[in-house]
């Protein structure tokens, strides 16, 4: 069943937030760099510092940056904790592309 039938079914949005919960939590629990992709298109990348309802805080050797979760469009978690690039790939179902 897909997310959104799912979610609705199961009570509202609630059932989004928390898939959004667990990425994040497994992000911030493994030290994992992940970078955000907003809709302006604009990257930013970091460790999660911490997250809530409305914000996630990133941070990297330099700085933290406070990111509200409305302007994002996507997460992506980095293997290996490197920074996320075209030859970074791990995982069942990745390919590079042609």
């Amino acid at each position: 069943m897909p997310l959104a039938q799912g979610s609705w079914a199961n009570g509202g949005i609630m059932s989004a937030i928390t898939v959004q919960e667990s990425f994040l939590n497994v992000a911030l629990a493994g030290g994992k760099h992940i970078t955000v992709h907003l809709l302006n298109g604009a990257q930013v990348s970091g460790n999660v510092r911490s997250f809530d309802k409305y914000s996630i805080v990133l941070e990297t050797k330099t700085q933290e940056q406070l990111i509200f979760k409305h302007s994002v469009s996507a997460l992506l978690v980095c293997c290996r904790n490197k920074r996320c690039t075209e030859t970074c790939r791990s995982g069942v179902g990745l390919r590079k592309p042609d």
